[in-house]
């Protein structure tokens, strides 16, 4: 009955998101509704949006500019190496030379 109660009064959008969770989240640790009732009606205040899919994306988006970022770093200390090993080699050769 509490469980018909509360839809109702969600589904008429008679409720505040927090106040509506903290009491489904009571109820639910005294056994007056089920793990499935409350599954059901925590979905119901919060649906899932759209804009989450959007922000997965730019997720998985940064991600790869991420690793372009890495790899681009890699390269160039490879560089950096390089040009720091060739600097070395050339100075003792010119040490050598004199």
């Amino acid at each position: 009955m509490l469980y018909n109660i509360i839809k109702n009064l969600i589904n008429h959008n008679y409720y505040e998101r927090e106040d509506m969770t903290n009491k489904l989240n009571v109820f639910m640790l005294v056994n007056q509704i089920t793990e499935s009732q409350y599954l059901e009606l925590l979905a119901m205040i919060n649906p899932v949006e759209k804009k989450e899919d959007v922000k997965v994306d730019n997720v998985k988006e940064e991600k790869i500019v991420e690793n372009e970022s890495i790899e681009t770093k890699t390269e160039t200390n490879e560089d950096v190496v390089e040009d720091v090993v060739e600097t070395k080699i050339e100075e003792n050769n010119e040490e050598i030379t004199q």
